[in-house]
């Protein structure tokens, strides 16, 4: 894999074509899928669909998802952490908190990203939720508590959307979406 520097963002060059740089969201199902979902439409008005991942939208039907996964959290810019009341405390069936779980993908998705120096992991409170402390973390996920947050609230939700979008694009810059008033259209 090559890289090349434009424009303050990389550009990462793959054997079967170019990923552009992009956005992966973190979220746990039981606790932020509807904002998750939410924020990733809004995403989409200035985003193209290359440049943003969600599980559930990225994931074509039959193909491999962990090596999916893997692809799309090694090409990643920006990892979106979505963190809502339940997900530091979450419970998989057996009763034992998922985060203390080495095969859970939130924690995955986060430790991995959080492993890279060239990828902004930006905490996402959602619906009330707190910043997680350290103490109260897996040791691969204790980074993430000394990163800045940002609130997205329900109650703002489009101001704190373009709030987010905003800090965002000085990362990511949208690739073939040239937004004209309400509109985008596609290059």
């Amino acid at each position: 894999m090559q890289s090349n520097q434009i424009g303050g963002a990389v550009e990462r060059k793959i054997e079967k074509g170019t990923l552009v740089a992009g956005i992966f969201v973190s979220y746990r199902r039981d606790d932020s899928r509807d904002i998750a979902g939410r924020l990733v439409d809004r995403l989409r008005q200035d985003y193209t669909d290359e440049q943003l991942f969600l599980d559930i939208d990225a994931i074509p039907p039959g193909t491999n998802f962990e090596t999916v996964l893997a692809d799309r959290l090694q090409n990643c810019d920006v990892l979106l952490a979505m963190i809502g009341p339940q997900w530091l405390n979450a419970k998989d069936a057996g009763g034992k908190r998922r985060l203390d779980e080495p095969g859970d993908y939130v924690r995955r998705e986060i430790a991995a990203a959080l492993q890279r120096n060239d990828v902004r992991v930006i905490p996402l409170l959602v619906s009330g939720a707190e910043m997680p402390r350290a103490e109260n973390l897996p040791d691969d996920l204790k980074p993430l508590a000394s990163r800045q947050n940002y609130q997205l609230r329900y109650e703002r939700f489009n101001a704190d959307a373009n709030d987010l979008i905003a800090q965002l694009i000085k990362v990511v810059p949208p690739a073939g979406k040239r937004r004209l008033g309400k509109w985008a259209i596609g290059l």
